[in-house]
């Protein structure tokens, strides 16, 4: 056996005593107990020759295939879990994220950033903001114009195959045209004639295929011989081939001269290479096959609609008893052959170990097979086109431009001073608008819209304009030609952007001039599975460093543009698909991001800094009982994410498994909460508490688990300075320190130069079995601390990442 020893913890003092003994006495009453248990020495793994086990790490979800991202947008991921074959029970340890701590608050001075750009995409949005005295330090964060229009696409007819799309593309086959619904997924054409029968010429003239679209392999049975060969190319043709030559009695409603006695029977071989090598009316061998077991079934669904008492226009099936709308060809009375089935139609499938083929009888809907000795015994044999009509090539727009920026632009100071009184007033840019896809194949697509311009005017008190910026929108995308794929929009000059100083306006270098949009392609031969894809729209650079954003081009099975989805960046182009029946899907480009404006500035007062996160639970269930093979469920939390300037850290991920009815659920340490400051007054952000245990109603007794420490609260430093220590992260459950808090100072504590808490360095455990190694997981990220000296210190501090969590699943081989 193994034996894993857990550490034990620490005494407990006597309030804690007490505060426990009262809590267990009031679970004991009530429902399963959620908070703590007593620590065992060691652990048993019962008829364990060797152990195994597998471990889920929270970074390494996203590459595991078993693993998805939690539905709900926690920091977490849904794994599925094989039980092993070699296991009948198992083990787990389990530790939740610890929460991200709180960003400190805006600077030395109440902080202010306004951001104007409308949520709603094609809709500009004008704020003004009064300018008052101890307004300071007003900076442009980021201006942009909106992204440019993404490109419609087009589409042009070429020579090669197409679905059909009516009965008009089947007639110079002789074949009924059935439409997706009727074939059970797609348009198809079907022969109205068995193999061997086909006219030779076909119904507007065309020829038809040598020996009635027998294969030359295939082996002519003129006589009632048994055709015994290992895989037999063998057809018995009704009339010429030996069997009856007239009709059986009330042979049903008059359609073209072809009773059911009239027909080629073919055993499975033969009709599978006579299918396949049927070739006419422009088609070529391998474009015709047998009808798949699928299609067979909605063809019988349909009956009424392709066969059944349609006459010339029906499928020409018959049935071996009369009066139901179709030919009789009972094969008693029809086929001199012993076996044949004329009312049965081959299917595609065929089980070759033992020889039969599956077939179905499409008037009474009845499915046969495997039955009917395909090495043997015929059936009718009906093939089916895909494939008739001339494709179509696909054009797609290009993607629109990204807009042009400015960043970190600082408003004169002296400027500022001498509008008090007056206003800032910001606009940003409505998006522009893709262009339309073409509106017939062989049009040009419309072209997207330009971007327009976002700008930003200071005003004194007689609404006189004194300073200003102005940067446009990024260009349109050329929409698909004729014949070819457009253009994305181009990059603006570099010096495009104009500041209003001394009584007029100027250009200037843009900090960026904005990303070109990706040209579009074309696609020969499109069909619904492959087509032309848009041009990606330019991307763009609000709060980014790279550029992102751009509307994603148009695709097979999407083929409109997206809207880019960051300020100022481009639409995706558009693109044209087609459906199964060849009908094309015509998509437009998509529009531009609206465009932003965000400035910065502030008003006098001291930051309060962040709280920590809170420390993730723990969790050891041991030997749960499963069933070797079943998937079971658990998750794994990740890290609640550090915040910035005045925000809430994010909650740290649950982690849990449940088996059945037994469910252990961990909440991850919630993120410390962001302090508030004015003028006269500074409230520090509290900690956030740490996560719990949940356990279903089913809990083992002998389960050991534990709850997180809560993060602390941010403080006043205590060196007499203004500055701002940002609280500790919580202790997780299995004992891994919290982050420090920034700037935070205490000796026997932690001690943190910075103004960013602390995020503490995940560590995997080594060993959990042996030597009950847990590694260092689950403890909460530091708050933010804030520092007075603004001219040194990147303030505010932002928020130390909590510690991800993970679950160790184990078990032991049994005997």
């Amino acid at each position: 056996m193994i034996l894993v020893k857990i550490k034990t913890q620490r005494g407990f003092t006597l309030a804690e005593l007490t505060l426990a003994v009262f809590i267990i006495s009031i679970l004991i009453v009530g429902f399963a107990p959620i908070l703590t248990k007593r620590i065992q020495d060691n652990i048993k793994v019962s008829n364990a020759l060797s152990g195994e086990g597998v471990m889920y790490l929270y970074e390494e979800c996203a590459d595991k295939s078993e693993c998805t991202p939690a539905a709900d947008g926690s920091r977490a991921y849904d794994c599925k879990f094989s039980a092993p074959a070699n296991a009948k029970t198992i083990s787990a340890v389990l530790v939740s994220g610890g929460g991200g701590g709180a960003g400190a608050t805006e600077a030395v001075v109440t902080p202010y950033n306004e951001t104007v750009a409308n949520a709603t995409n094609g809709q500009s949005q004008k704020k003004e903001i009064n300018i008052v005295t101890g307004m300071a330090e007003v900076t442009v964060a980021h201006i942009s114009g909106s992204g440019g229009g993404g490109g419609g696409g087009s589409w042009a007819q070429i020579a090669g195959g197409g679905a059909p799309t009516s009965q008009a593309d089947c007639d110079k086959f002789s074949a009924k045209y059935l439409t997706a619904e009727q074939n059970g997924g797609k348009a198809v054409c079907v022969t109205r004639y068995n193999i061997g029968d086909i006219p030779a010429t076909a119904e507007d003239g065309t020829p038809g295929p040598a020996n009635g679209g027998r294969a030359p392999s295939v082996k002519w049975m003129a006589t009632n011989k048994w055709c015994s060969e290992d895989k037999p190319l063998c057809c018995w043709g009704g009339k010429d081939g030996g069997g009856r030559t007239g009709q059986a009695t009330n042979c049903g409603p008059g359609a073209k001269d072809y009773g059911g006695c009239y027909r080629t029977l073919c055993t499975w071989h033969a009709a599978d290479v006579s299918c396949k090598n049927l070739a006419y009316g422009g088609t070529k061998t391998g474009d015709w096959r047998l009808p798949t077991i699928e299609e067979l079934k909605a063809w019988s669904l349909h009956i009424d609609e392709i066969n059944t008492s349609k006459g010339n226009d029906g499928l020409l099936l018959c049935h071996w008893s009369k009066g139901l709308g179709a030919w009789q060809c009972e094969n008693t009375e029809c086929c001199s052959y012993w076996g044949a089935k004329p009312y049965n139609v081959w299917s595609s499938k065929i089980d070759e170990s033992l020889g039969y083929g599956y077939n179905y009888h499409l008037v009474t809907g009845d499915f046969i097979g495997p039955n009917g000795n395909a090495y043997g015994h015929p059936n009718s044999t009906r093939c089916v086109l895909e494939r008739i009509k001339n494709p179509y090539s696909s054009y797609s727009g290009g993607g629109g431009g990204g807009a042009p920026f400015i960043e970190n632009y600082t408003i004169p100071q002296a400027l500022i001073q001498s509008a008090i009184g007056g206003k800032i007033i910001l606009y940003s840019a409505a998006g522009a608008k893709g262009g339309a896809a073409a509106d017939n194949y062989g049009k040009k697509a419309g072209n997207g819209e330009n971007g327009g311009e976002s700008y930003i005017e200071v005003r004194d008190k007689s609404n006189k304009l004194v300073w200003g910026l102005k940067v446009p929108g990024g260009n349109g995308a050329q929409g698909a030609g004729v014949s070819i794929y457009g253009e994305g929009g181009a990059q603006k000059a570099q010096n495009s952007c104009q500041v209003y100083e001394n009584g007029s306006w100027k250009n200037i270098n843009c900090t960026g001039y904005g990303q070109k949009g990706a040209s579009g392609n074309s696609a020969n031969s499109a069909d619904e599975n492959t087509c032309a894809t848009g041009g990606n729209g330019g991307g763009a650079r609000y709060n980014t460093q790279s550029y992102a954003g751009g509307g994603i081009g148009g695709s097979n099975g999407v083929v409109n543009g997206s809207t880019g989805t960051l300020y100022g960046a481009g639409g995706g182009g558009g693109t044209v698909g087609f459906n199964s029946d060849g009908g094309a899907l015509k998509g437009k480009g998509g529009n531009g991001a609206n465009g932003v404006v965000e400035i910065k500035y502030n008003i006098n007062s001291q930051a309060a800094a962040g709280g920590g996160g809170g420390g993730g639970a723990f969790a050891k269930v041991r030997d749960i009982i499963v069933t070797p093979g079943s998937t079971y469920t658990i998750r794994v939390g990740g890290g609640g994410q550090g915040a910035g300037a005045s925000f809430k850290g994010g909650d740290g991920g649950e982690s849990a498994i449940t088996f059945g009815t037994l469910n252990y659920t961990l909440k991850g340490g919630k993120g410390g909460n962001a302090g508030t400051n004015s003028a006269t007054s500074v409230s520090h952000g509290t900690g956030g508490a740490g996560g719990s245990v949940t356990l279903s109603s089913g809990y083992k007794a002998d389960s050991e688990y534990h709850n997180g420490r809560a993060g602390s609260k941010g403080t006043n430093a205590t060196d007499g300075s203004k500055n701002s220590w940002g609280g500790r992260g919580g202790e997780s459950a299995i004992k891994a320190k919290g982050g420090c808090g920034g700037l935070y100072t205490n000796l026997s504590v932690c001690t943190n130069p910075n103004v960013d808490g602390i995020s503490i360095p995940f560590e995997a455990p080594v060993d959990v079995i042996q030597y009950v190694e847990y590694g260092s997981a689950g403890a909460g990220g530091g708050g933010g601390g804030w520092h007075s000296d603004i001219a040194t210190y990147p303030n505010p501090g932002r928020g130390g990442n909590g510690q991800d969590g993970y679950v160790y699943i184990y078990w032991a081989k049994q005997n």
